[in-house]
């Protein structure tokens, strides 16, 4: 990050990390943009301001690449998403606690994706398909264990 600079001194920075680098991000940077490289709609909102965004597709994942600024610097933010499809979703109030547990495949299979929400915080983990019998046979182990001494008390 290179703060206070205008927009061009960013970019002229950029032009030396690679002969890829500014292809299609820097005007007059290498050839066209490559067929897999796409342009992708910004809708800017907040603080950051997307400057250009592209997104480049290899084997079942996305990469996206924006280049923006903001009030402090200017920045590349750089995403990889899987494309994934959701099969089932459920949601659980416990208390302050908001539980978040989605079904969903990708190319690489199934999983299911737990995410709890407290105040301010979020916390996520995976549990592939492989694994969501013996998390669940876990999951009741503890179950059973906390109801024993509940009675035991």
């Amino acid at each position: 990050m290179v703060p206070n600079q205008k927009p061009s001194d960013a970019e002229e920075h950029l032009v030396g990390l690679s002969d890829d680098v500014g292809v299609g991000f820097i005007p007059d940077h290498g050839n066209q943009p490559s067929s897999s490289t796409v342009d992708r709609a910004t809708n800017s909102t907040g603080q950051d301001e997307t400057g250009v965004s592209k997104v480049i597709r290899a084997d079942q994942k996305r990469f996206f690449f924006d280049l923006g600024n903001n009030n402090r610097c200017h920045f590349l933010r750089i995403s990889e998403v899987l494309d994934e499809l959701e099969l089932v979703s459920k949601t659980l109030q416990v208390e302050q606690k908001l539980f978040y547990l989605d079904l969903k495949e990708n190319p690489r299979g199934k999983y299911l994706k737990i995410s709890e929400k407290t105040s301010g915080s979020r916390s996520t983990i995976i549990v592939p398909s492989s694994g969501i019998s013996w998390f669940l046979d876990l999951f009741n182990y503890y179950v059973r264990r906390a109801r024993e001494q509940r009675v035991a008390a």
